[in-house]
């Protein structure tokens, strides 16, 4: 029996394999060095100062890129962003309103309480007391009415240092859930409204600090009868 001739390396499949992990490993290694690179240049645009479009009242914007944008100007706008926006605000405003005069006799407890969540602690708690010592939920459910509100005008009269004078004028109608028939009338609300910072159960930055309603006057009706103008031609 002739000997076995002596092995003079491994088998070729071994080879095949460690060829393969050769290639394997070097993929990896670029892999690596791809991503270390992305990396990069996500923390350096991440680091760039946004470029910047300041909008004047008229609503006309002017582009200002950030390069050319000053230091002051780049800390007012770090200062303002966490601050609630003027269309934010009216958002805020009526549904406060809506809430507090849109009373119907079927939903009061959920719309009071949930109007308590928007009003700062001390406020929440004023309204909370009185509305229970005068009894004001039983009331309007024995009342069985419905409100619908039309809103004429929301505006900003004046904002600084962190609060914000918020004043809806609002055309209400009142009506008996059953038999119809019903008032209407002219309301002004007056909102002070506090900046406080994000959060889940402030999401628009703001809680009312003060609220001040109450019907206005409609003018007087000229004595004539001849001058007076056809219901047609009356403004709401």
């Amino acid at each position: 029996m002739k000997p076995t001739a002596a092995l003079r390396g491994p088998p070729a499949v071994w080879t095949a394999f460690a060829q393969q992990g050769r290639w394997k490993n070097w993929v990896l290694v670029g892999q690596f060095l791809v991503i270390a690179f992305l990396l990069a240049v996500c923390v350096s645009i991440a680091r760039q100062a946004p470029d910047v479009v300041v909008v004047a009242e008229d609503g006309a914007g002017t582009y200002v890129e950030s390069s050319v944008a000053s230091s002051a100007l780049q800390s007012f706008l770090r200062e303002q962003r966490g601050k609630a926006s003027d269309v934010t605000l009216r958002v805020f405003t009526e549904r406060f309103v809506r809430l507090t005069a849109g009373i119907n006799s079927t939903t009061i407890d959920e719309s009071w309480a949930e109007a308590l969540t928007l009003m700062v602690g001390p406020l929440s708690a004023k309204m909370r007391e009185e509305a229970i010592s005068q009894k004001l939920l039983e009331t309007y459910r024995l009342a069985q009415v419905r409100t619908a509100l039309d809103f004429k005008a929301i505006d900003v009269v004046e904002r600084r240092a962190g609060k914000t004078h918020v004043r809806a004028r609002v055309a209400r109608h009142k009506e008996k859930l059953v038999g119809g028939g019903g008032s209407d009338d002219i309301l002004q609300v007056d909102l002070v409204l506090l900046d406080v910072p994000r959060s889940r159960q402030h999401p628009d930055a703001l809680e009312v600090l003060d609220w001040r309603s109450g019907p206005v006057e409609a003018p007087a009706l000229p004595s004539s009868a001849d001058s007076i103008p056809s219901p047609t031609a009356v403004t709401p």
